[in-house]
This record gives C-alpha cells, sequence and structure tokens, in this order.
C-alpha cells in the first residue's frame, strides 16, 4: 500500500493566519493552552459553546469530542505521549511528551475525516507540527517536521484511556492547578521507588485497604503501613510504576491514577493538598 508523503504547504491557510497572530502577539514567555486556543479561534466561545449543526468534515472515527483522548506511542525511535482534546468547534488542542523528560509542548489544530493536523508551540513560538492519518478507530501515523531545521521523523501513536474534563482544566475534581495534580503524583512515584517511607505514609488516607497475599488488609495508621512497607513497596511493584508516565493521568470523579491504576491519589485534608487513595499491587 502506498503511503502519503505529507509537506508544510498542506497546512490550512487558517491556521498558518493563527500562527502569523500569535508570534506576533507571543514572543519569549511561556503560552498556555487556553491562550492558544484564544488567538486562533475566531470565537473564543466556540471552546465551551456546544453548536447545534457540527460540518460534517470535523466528524471522524477517532476522538471524542469534550474529553481528553491519550495516546502513547514512538516519535522516531523515542517513545511519546500525546493527550488531544476536541472542542465543540472542531478544533483540536492538547500536548505531547517525550517519556525521558516528560516536558509538555503545547498542540493545536484540526481533525478532517481522518486527517490529523496539528501545530506545536515551544515557549510560546510554533516550532514544528504534526501531519497524520487516522489508520483504525484507535491509531495515527504520519510525519512530524521541525520547522526551523525542516527535520522529518515518523511517528505512530496508539490511544490508551480517554476522560471527560475541561480543555483548560483537565482534573476537574482536583485541588489546583494540573501542573500541581502531576507534581504531586510524580512525587508520590518518586518516593516509592526511592523508598521514602516516612513521606508516603503521611500522605496516605486513613484507613486505605491494600491486597496483601491475596487478602485484604485494613491500615488504619501510619504505624501499621510502616510496619508491613516492605512487602507493598516489593522491586515487582516498583518496577511496575517505574515507566509510567506522571503526565496526562487518567481521571475520575474520585481521583487521578497511575499507569493502569497501581496508585490514586485525590484531594487531600488539613495541610495535605493531595494524599494516596488506593495502592494496588
Amino acid at each position: 500500500m502506498n503511503r502519503k508523503t505529507f509537506y508544510p504547504l498542506s497546512i490550512p491557510v487558517y491556521l498558518l493566519l493563527g500562527l502569523f497572530c500569535l508570534t506576533t502577539t507571543v514572543r519569549s514567555q511561556s503560552i498556555d493552552t487556553a491562550h492558544i486556543i484564544r488567538v486562533i479561534l475566531p470565537n473564543p466561545e466556540d471552546v465551551t459553546q456546544p453548536k447545534q449543526n457540527v460540518s460534517e468534515e470535523t466528524v471522524n472515527d477517532l476522538l471524542l469530542k469534550n474529553w481528553w483522548n491519550d495516546f502513547e506511542g514512538h516519535l522516531g525511535v523515542d517513545r511519546v505521549q500525546f493527550s488531544l482534546f476536541l472542542c465543540d468547534s472542531g478544533m483540536v488542542c492538547g500536548n505531547y511528551c517525550y517519556y525521558k523528560n516528560q516536558v509538555k509542548v503545547a498542540l493545536v489544530g484540526k481533525i478532517t475525516g481522518r486527517n490529523l493536523l496539528l501545530i506545536e508551540f515551544n515557549q510560546g513560538k510554533p516550532t514544528g507540527y504534526f501531519n497524520g492519518k487516522v489508520t483504525d478507530s484507535s491509531k495515527v501515523e504520519g510525519f512530524s517536521e521541525d520547522m526551523l531545521h525542516q527535520q522529518k521523523q515518523a511517528f505512530k501513536i496508539s490511544m490508551e484511556s480517554a476522560c471527560y474534563g475541561s480543555s483548560t482544566h483537565r482534573y476537574q475534581s482536583m485541588k489546583g492547578t494540573d501542573s500541581e495534580v502531576e507534581a504531586f503524583m510524580a512525587h508520590v512515584k518518586g518516593a516509592f521507588l526511592s523508598d521514602e517511607k516516612e513521606w508516603i505514609c503521611n500522605h496516605v488516607d486513613y484507613p486505605i485497604y491494600i491486597t496483601l497475599h491475596k487478602r485484604l488488609t485494613e491500615f488504619t495508621n501510619k504505624q501499621q503501613l510502616l510496619a508491613r512497607f516492605n512487602e507493598i513497596s516489593t522491586s515487582a511493584f516498583k518496577n511496575r510504576i517505574r515507566n509510567c508516565y506522571t503526565t496526562n493521568l487518567f481521571y475520575r470523579e474520585e481521583g487521578t491514577m497511575l499507569g493502569n491504576g497501581s496508585i490514586w491519589i485525590k484531594n487531600g485534608l488539613g495541610l495535605n493538598k493531595y494524599c494516596i487513595s488506593q495502592i494496588n499491587l
């Protein structure tokens, strides 16, 4: 089967105009997704206000509207994660990151039928684009190009999960910002990997129920958990969470999870903004 080669000239005019406006209004400072949407969309309310008649060209088999659609795969030889939000207007916004640094790069674009075009922004400036095609209901493959160096790389990503939310606040029921939620999860993951027992036990919501040796065990306080911590934070458990992203986490009203549910966090009480609510071995 012949594969289509994509070129920079395939970028729609409306996006090029948006890029021009963006680069003339934003220079070296960081830019958030909401600002990108406001600059490029003709009407910022299009992001949040439902439309009765959505154009047929925005219909697709890949992205759930008003959900965060999360993908993992490879860009060249590097592991990457994409998180894309499809607005009522048909605009797509979100981010991607490399596993090796997990620093989010903002994305904005559009999906038309089975064609997905995303422009990336680094520190407020357009630096590249992704031009891909939906190959089935959960996969996208195509090419990425660095706008400055005109270097192309193949990318291939597959959908892993999706969660309902807002384009500007992924973890809607959680306190603080999305960055704060993810920073706490990164701290939790790091604490398990480095055996920070005291910190972990100080950030657990008691009582907590953990299945140990095929039996559901209740821990009502810090001392009980500390006494059996080595049975919980085993090498197998650490290896399971080691390769998990701490960005673009799966979320529902009860909290946010790491990987496939090894650790859940939720809003805390008192001095702890967040706490560990589940540990699943």
